[in-house]
């Protein structure tokens, strides 16, 4: 338990916690959340400083005056502007469009404002600023042509941002987010405290730890809304018990509020470095460096998959300005001689990574959705399915070149081509229509039959001649032996032939270091492939160390160099 008093009391001379500010519209709450922002661009110096002079979006909106905003088209002129994040919960009937474009530069009736964005004009001018960048109201939202064009500036939007606001709380654009937040039920109690000098004062008695979860605040289950985080340096979040001020260095509770451990999504202090001074940056990495930053990729897609996107069609669209600024890291444009990673994006994977991308799976502790109807992605992609996703296949130690011992031990399919056709091509990063992934590997055929969850990849013991068989694992004898572990794309029924295709192997020596992962594919025509799951092989202890039943797993898959070898394409 943790005590805390009110600023007005003796005791707060002594005494350093504070309640949560609740008020969050008061001058007092402005005026400390206003104090919090600058102290991080005075003092904190991993966080990147606001822009010198950066250009306005190409439309803001003008809260000189907040009973009357308008919309202003700035030309690319040069100013200092906010950036709201929020929930759209629904449509927005008054959003710009080309027939009130003209209107709204002459005045935007508040009326017709939903409450969320009323109070980020308001907070804007209560913060001394005068522009406010909101997407419903500074894109066209009729014009295709508009909305492609400003979804390229959104990194730099969010980037440029000298505040971004992040209405947390509120579940839709009519629900604002300046209203006083409730003070908790019971409240805590006041207990009697002698300070120092003799005088009287009094603390409550709160958890030593705030029980707040930000993954139930509305705006941190949205899909748009991560990148719109990840992108800013700098966010006040207006969350559903107080104002958190968030930056690349901490989490701080306006006010002064006591807190325990605080987990945030912020991308490595390496995605704010100017363009032109990332090849400088990085030269100097060494391999685990490089390591975070894949890591770093794989908790950000996991997060993002596990959001709803409205639009399923947006479900790389929304993720593409997170997926540019690492591109710029792992591919500087800058970058002097080529001596670092060459590759392009594709639909959610990396080319520099194949094919260790390709073994991205639904979490194990999530249940597969139905597969989209609508056309994602190519089924390679994880953007092709629903669920949440993990990267933790793609990152396996056991798998990687750089991790293992005799280079020569590790074997991989190799990859003749990955192309994806792009919706739009000055969104290299966003929406696809196609995509084709060529590679030369063994295939193996199964007999597919998916009962539940706990279905496994088995073979007969004593016959070697047995083919393999998806069993449910409750349901085996001794008799069988287990050679591959699982993972469903989707809950479809998969009809026809499946075979398994190895992707990375590990031949040992060390019987701990043998393993294999592949994908299963199944017919999408005469001649092409599609991707309906993952395999790997299990553990040498599930085995019951048993190097025996090791080797003959890895036979099974004809990982031994005799297996027929062929050309498959997989769309």
């Amino acid at each position: 338990m943790a005590p805390e008093p009110r600023t007005d009391d003796p005791a707060a001379t002594e005494i350093v916690a504070r309640d949560p500010i609740r008020d969050v519209g008061s001058s007092r709450a402005y005026s400390l959340a206003l104090g919090c922002l600058q102290d991080c661009i005075a003092n904190h110096n991993m966080c990147p400083k606001p822009a010198n002079s950066p250009r306005l979006p190409t439309r803001v909106i003008d809260c000189l005056n907040p009973e009357r905003p308008k919309l202003l088209t700035s030309h690319g002129e040069p100013g200092t502007y906010v950036a709201l994040s929020y929930v759209w919960g629904g449509g927005q009937p008054n959003c710009t469009v080309t027939t009130n474009l003209d209107t709204y530069a002459h005045g935007i009736s508040l009326d017709l404002i939903p409450r969320t964005i009323r109070d980020a004009i308001e907070a804007t001018n209560k913060y001394g600023l005068r522009y406010l960048w909101v997407d419903s109201f500074c894109i066209i939202q009729d014009s295709r042509e508009d909305k492609q064009v400003e979804l390229t500036q959104l990194p730099r939007i969010f980037r440029d941002a000298y505040i971004t606001i992040i209405a947390s709380s509120a579940k839709s654009a009519f629900a604002g987010f300046l209203q006083d937040r409730d003070p908790p039920a019971p409240p805590p109690p006041r207990l009697p405290f002698w300070c120092k000098d003799g005088r009287l004062g009094s603390v409550s008695i709160c958890p030593l730890f705030i029980p707040y979860d930000g993954s139930r605040e509305p705006v941190n289950q949205r899909a748009w809304c991560l990148e719109e985080r990840l992108l800013s340096a700098r966010k006040l979040v207006y969350a559903s018990d107080t104002i958190q001020y968030h930056c690349q260095t901490a989490v701080s509770y306006i006010g002064g509020a006591h807190a325990g451990p605080h987990k945030t999504e912020h991308l490595p202090d390496v995605m704010f470095v100017p363009d032109g001074e990332i090849p400088k940056h990085v030269v100097g990495w060494k391999r685990g460096n490089w390591r975070l930053l894949r890591m770093e990729w794989a908790s950000v897609v996991m997060n993002y998959t596990g959001r709803i996107t409205t639009k399923p069609g947006d479900k790389l669209t929304a993720f593409g300005a997170v997926a540019e600024r690492f591109h710029r890291v792992w591919y500087p444009e800058s970058e002097p001689g080529g001596t670092l990673m060459q590759g392009r994006y594709l639909a959610g994977l990396w080319e520099k990574f194949l094919p260790h991308d390709l073994l991205w799976t639904i979490r194990e502790d999530t249940l597969p959705h139905k597969r989209p109807a609508l056309y994602l992605a190519p089924s390679w992609s994880w953007a092709s399915v629903d669920g949440q996703i993990s990267l933790y296949y793609a990152l396996d130690q056991r798998l990687d070149m750089a991790f293992v011992e005799d280079p020569t031990q590790l074997k991989q399919c190799e990859v003749l081509k990955c192309v994806v056709g792009l919706d739009d091509e000055r969104l290299p990063h966003g929406k696809v229509n196609s995509g084709l992934l060529t590679i030369r590997s063994t295939m193996i055929p199964i007999k597919w039959n998916i009962s539940s969850d706990e279905s496994r990849l088995f073979t007969y013991r004593d016959n070697t001649e047995a083919g393999l068989e998806t069993l449910d694992a409750s349901r085996v004898d001794e008799s069988l032996l287990c050679v591959g572990k699982v993972y469903v794309d989707s809950t479809e029924e998969v009809r026809g032939e499946v075979w398994a295709v190895p992707i990375l192997w590990n031949m040992g020596p060390a019987l701990e270091d043998i393993h294999a992962a592949g994908l299963f594919v199944t017919h999408a025509s005469d001649k092409q492939f599609r991707r309906v799951g993952v395999w790997e092989t299990p553990e040498l202890s599930e085995l019951g160390d048993s190097e025996e039943d090791m080797q003959s797993m890895m036979a099974r898959f004809n990982l031994d160099g005799d297996g027929a070898v062929t050309i498959l394409e997989i769309i």
